[in-house]
């Protein structure tokens, strides 16, 4: 929301883009999970966007893509935003959450931020542990993953304790 209401963010996309609205219904409600990728498409001071130096038509086929990804409905949701006009007054935003213009704590988010990516890594970890822990020895023989299903797990408990130990640092 402060994409569209903060007028210090600028949006390096507009509404001329070719795209195609996604016909799947698993697309429904896909807007609500990439909000977070919003970041991509907008200059926030003090942030870049990590496409910063992408030239103009792979940044424009990205956004196509991006919006390709959604409904009609919720496409037409992102492209009222970067031309700043959603279907409500700004007053009613900065109302309902007073603190979407106030100054951004870059040490607080580089720490969420870090955080975010500390619970993936465990996550990940737990995810491999189980896979590994499923293996047969002839499965991880045949792989060449390591010398014994034995180590493998040694190995991952090792690291998904570094993990969780970061994590903890982080909270």
């Amino acid at each position: 929301m402060r994409s569209v209401i903060d007028p210090n963010i600028a949006w390096r996309v507009d509404t001329n883009v070719d795209w195609e609205p996604c016909q799947f219904e698993e697309s429904r409600g896909a807007l609500w999970e990439n909000l977070r990728k919003i970041y991509l498409w907008c200059d926030f001071p003090g942030i870049p966007s990590p496409l910063a130096n992408v030239p103009k038509e792979k940044l424009y086929r990205k956004w196509g893509d991006f919006l390709s990804e959604h409904s009609a409905g919720e496409a037409s949701i992102l492209l009222m935003a970067c031309a700043r006009r959603l279907p409500f007054h700004p007053d009613i935003a900065m109302e309902a959450f007073p603190e979407l213009l106030g100054p951004v704590d870059q040490s607080e988010l580089q720490r969420q931020y870090a955080r975010r990516l500390a619970e993936r890594e465990v996550g990940r970890l737990l995810a491999e542990k189980t896979r590994l822990e499923n293996l047969t020895e002839s499965e991880v023989t045949a792989t060449q993953i390591l010398k014994s299903k034995a180590a493998a797990i040694e190995e991952m408990n090792r690291l998904l304790a570094a993990a969780h130990r970061r994590l903890k640092e982080l909270s």
